[in-house]
Formats: C-alpha cells, structure tokens, sequence
C-alpha cells in the first residue's frame, strides 16, 4: 500500500486574481463535481495504489510506468504533459497510438475521454487525486481547458511563475484573455479542493489511523 503524504500537495501558489465570476450554474456544476471526487476518493485514501485501480476502473487510463525513450519524445513532439491529458489537444490520436505501441498493456483501454499521466516523482494521493479532479471539471463541460487555454496558462506558468504581469496580459486579446482566465479559474479551484481534502479527508483519517494504532491520544 502507498501512503500518501498529509501535507499540501507540491503545487505552485498563483498570485492572480480570479479575474472571472462565475455563474449559479457554473457554481452548482464546480459543487457537483468537488463532492462527488469527494465521495470517490475517501473510502481508499490514503493508498494511491487503489485510487489509481478505481480510476482505471471508471475508465479512466492512469499511466504509471515510465514509458521508453521514443514515448518521452513523442509526449516532447505533441505537447503532452504530465498530469490530466485532455483529448481535445493537437495530435491526440497520435499520441494514444504511440502510447498503445510503447505500453501494450494498456492497448486495450479507451482513451476517447483523455487520460492521466503520473510517474514516480509525482506518485502521490493528492497529485493523482488533484488530476483526477481536473479530469472530472473537463467532463462536466466547464471551460477552461481548451487547447489555446492550456497553452496560455503554460505560458503564464512557465515564463511569468503564476504572476499576472501587465507586459503579458497587454500582449492578448480579448478572446485570449478570456480563455486565460477560465483557464486560471479551474486552476485555482483544483488546488483550493485539495487543500480543502486536506482538512476534511485526509487530516482527520490519518488522526482516526494514529488512535487506532495508540500513537496518538484521544
């Protein structure tokens, strides 16, 4: 069983505002979604191992095997990146048949509704848990993750460290811009549910193992 770590997942702090409001309905859809990961992921925290069975389960693929060379280049070629594989990016096809040829244990899995991609580095609760949550905004319709969305947000991430510099957002327009903050908006609200995992799920769990053990007093 892997155990997963109690404190806050190893994401970048964004230092940009919300820039969007959302609607009622977009707020019921963002509830819907955070309760029922909520209620998928609690009854096998804090073993990874199962949350990735249980996604796969769902029909999600979860890939964990560091892939051979060749994939590592085709993720560099088509853009992919670790985490939630939308299946609306460029060159998404080709990608799944490359993934099929160089891991033939998953040949037989549907990738038609994207997939996860986590290694060892990342092979955490809480990471596998934050993608598998991005995976379920994605599903519910919500924007954001629009193949020019992600790539802004790539951008704001990479070369402005999650700062929304005035240089960068004078060089969008309008459309860009909008897409931009949806994209930030998902972004945000991944990350405050997992810390809000944190005190609701995983906190009171590991406190609940620690009495039972005796290693903690009541």
């Amino acid at each position: 069983m892997r155990q997963s770590f109690n404190q806050q997942p190893r994401f970048a702090a964004m230092a940009a505002p919300d820039l969007f409001i959302s609607s009622a309905r977009e707020r019921d859809s963002i509830q819907q979604v955070q309760d029922e990961v909520k209620e998928f992921i609690s009854d096998v925290y804090p073993d990874t191992d199962q949350l990735v069975e249980k996604i796969e389960a769902s029909g999600i693929p979860v890939i964990t095997k560091t892939p051979e060379m060749q994939l590592k280049f085709s993720m560099m070629l088509v853009g992919v990146q670790l985490g939630f594989v939308a299946p609306n990016i460029p060159k998404y096809d080709l990608f799944v048949e490359n993934l099929k040829k160089y891991l033939p244990e998953k040949a037989h899995m549907d990738f038609s509704k994207g997939m996860i991609i986590v290694f060892k580095d990342n092979y955490e609760f809480s990471y596998v848990t934050y993608q598998f949550y991005q995976w379920s905004t994605y599903h519910r319709g919500l924007p954001g993750f629009e193949p020019q969305a992600r790539k802004l947000f790539e951008i704001f991430a990479r070369k402005y460290n999650y700062v929304m510099q005035p240089k960068f957002l004078e060089s969008l327009d309008a459309e860009e811009t909008a897409l931009l903050r949806q994209a930030i908006r998902r972004e945000k609200e991944a990350v405050a549910f997992i810390r809000h995992l944190l005190h609701e799920v995983f906190i009171p769990a590991n406190n609940a193992r620690l009495l039972e053990s005796g290693d903690a007093q009541a």
